[in-house]
């Protein structure tokens, strides 16, 4: 395990566990306030989270109940799952960006409606009814780990946060999550990147319903505004702090882009659902295979194959019929046999 917490550029990073989890760890940050201090992200409502936050304050010289203000960068279980308790327990009100205001509210992100909504598009996509996926059966950890709650403000891109020695612009980057947002001090030159930016791996960009539209579209037009901003350190939602934005930026867009290429290679033959696709695709970076995915991340894995398949349909790569209540595409453009 990482250090409980790190000073660097005058933000303090603290290192939470995310028990049962590939990532292992989220990151968030405290800043000295006028008022008091300042939280980015809270982690999961655990109880080995909230003694893990707990020690790592006390190791600054605060208590939990000295928060004066939470800042959210997005409204994920592992950055916001314990938002409402420690609201209750210091009385800081929560801000985070509108877009991600439906996400916190059980009745349509985390309840029955949402999973059954979620269930009924990846049948859609070819996912056999059968599969535990198609059950909502991963609805458990979602409410172990989150506890809903309505935010007390909204922020909006361009809004300016006075945070300790930092005065933060709201960078809404959307992809992640409708309402993902960096943090960016230009003066200090310091980027609160969320989930948007991460330094060893990619985040996960899904289709989870239809109402999603074209999230990896979305994502990649983000990236494109964050890469050219001079920062000289970046603090991610997972993994150690690190420099060279640009550099890290253009590697998660040839990823993409990559990824894109495969699909296209897979479609070319004949018509197929995301389900057909996705089991075929190498995940982890090609370390697994589809069987090799828990039910949760067989969620993910399809979600992030619809949301490519959508990327190329924008782009007019590729075609997409609906037949018997089952969705598949096909490439718009059949190679030249050499």
């Amino acid at each position: 395990m990482e250090q409980a917490h790190t000073r660097l550029a005058g933000v303090q990073r603290i290192v939470l566990p995310l028990e049962g989890s590939p990532l292992e760890s989220v990151n968030v940050y405290a800043l000295d306030g006028a008022a008091g201090l300042v939280l980015v992200d809270t982690g999961w409502r655990r109880p080995d989270v909230r003694a893990a936050l707990d020690q790592a304050l006390a190791a600054l010289g605060y208590r939990a109940e000295d928060l004066a203000l939470i800042v959210l960068t997005h409204a994920h279980p592992d950055h916001c799952g314990g938002a409402a308790e420690l609201r209750k327990r210091s009385g800081a009100p929560v801000l985070l960006h509108h877009a991600d205001w439906p996400l916190t509210d059980p009745a349509r992100r985390h309840g029955d409606a949402f999973m059954r909504a979620s269930a009924a598009w990846f049948l859609r996509h070819g996912l056999p009814a059968s599969a535990p996926e198609a059950t909502g059966a991963a609805r458990g950890e979602l409410v172990e780990r989150n506890q809903p709650f309505t935010p007390d403000r909204a922020i909006h891109d361009g809004d300016t946060l006075a945070l300790g020695r930092f005065t933060m612009r709201v960078l809404w980057c959307p992809g992640h999550s409708p309402g993902q947002v960096c943090l960016y001090d230009e003066q200090a030159g310091v980027l609160l990147a969320g989930d948007h930016v991460l330094p060893a791996i990619s985040p996960n960009i899904g289709c989870y319903t239809a109402e999603d539209g074209n999230p990896l579209g979305d994502y990649l037009a983000s990236l494109r505004r964050v890469r050219d901003l001079p920062v000289d350190v970046v603090f991610p939602g997972h993994g150690e702090p690190f420099h060279e934005l640009a550099a890290r930026v253009d590697t998660l867009a040839a990823h993409h882009e990559a990824r894109l290429d495969e699909l296209l290679a897979l479609l070319a033959p004949a018509p197929q659902t995301g389900f057909d696709l996705c089991v075929r695709l190498p995940w982890s970076g090609g370390r697994r295979r589809w069987a090799d995915l828990a039910p949760f991340h067989h969620r993910l894995a399809l979600a992030e194959t619809i949301a490519h398949l959508e990327l190329l349909r924008s782009r007019s790569l590729v075609s997409r019929e609906e037949r018997e209540g089952i969705i598949r595409y096909q490439a718009t453009l059949t190679p030249y046999p050499l």
